[in-house]
């Protein structure tokens, strides 16, 4: 099973249908790496699905320069008129605030290398309304971790008016 790449016609420039973009390249280079794990997943879907008589929908990503790859391939009578940038699904995951939560592992293993410092680092860099872990949560008491590793929970997003 192998996966499909299209992007819009007026990003095929080159010989071929090929993009010139070396980002769109890229992107398709990069998106071929998660080829493995869209094959695993839809093999675990149809598996699951075939209980219930159903056939898995297709498992596709959009990126925001036009590049589309979709898995399983289907053939389309016309290349490139297909631009994900336009559909409701892309819109919505693209466009809006998002409020976000992470949860930070503080595990053992993450003090080897300066993973922890580097993961903090990673979590609050940018503009973000606010960061709070659960040490603040639970007014400073440390939280009970006795059935986790993880503590450190930041939620970060837009503040709602």
């Amino acid at each position: 099973m192998i996966s499909k790449v299209s992007i819009p016609e007026a990003l095929a420039v080159r010989a071929y249908g090929n993009p010139e973009d070396l980002e769109i390249i890229e992107s398709v280079c990069y998106t071929k790496l998660a080829e493995p794990y869209l094959v695993e997943k839809l093999e675990r879907d149809t598996d699951f699905w075939a209980n219930y008589n159903v056939t898995p929908s297709w498992t596709y990503f959009g990126a925001h320069n036009g590049m589309f790859r979709q898995i399983p391939a289907s053939h389309r009578e016309e290349c490139g008129s297909y631009d994900p940038r336009r559909r409701p699904w892309f819109v919505a995951a693209s466009s809006g605030p998002k409020d976000v939560v992470l949860i930070l592992d503080v595990s053992g293993s993450m003090s080897d290398y300066g993973r922890l410092s580097i993961m903090k680092d990673a979590a609050i860099t940018g503009e973000f309304d606010f960061a709070l872990n659960t040490q603040s949560l639970l007014g400073g008491k440390e939280p009970d971790r006795s059935h986790v590793q993880t503590h450190y929970i930041f939620t970060l997003g837009t503040t709602k008016s």
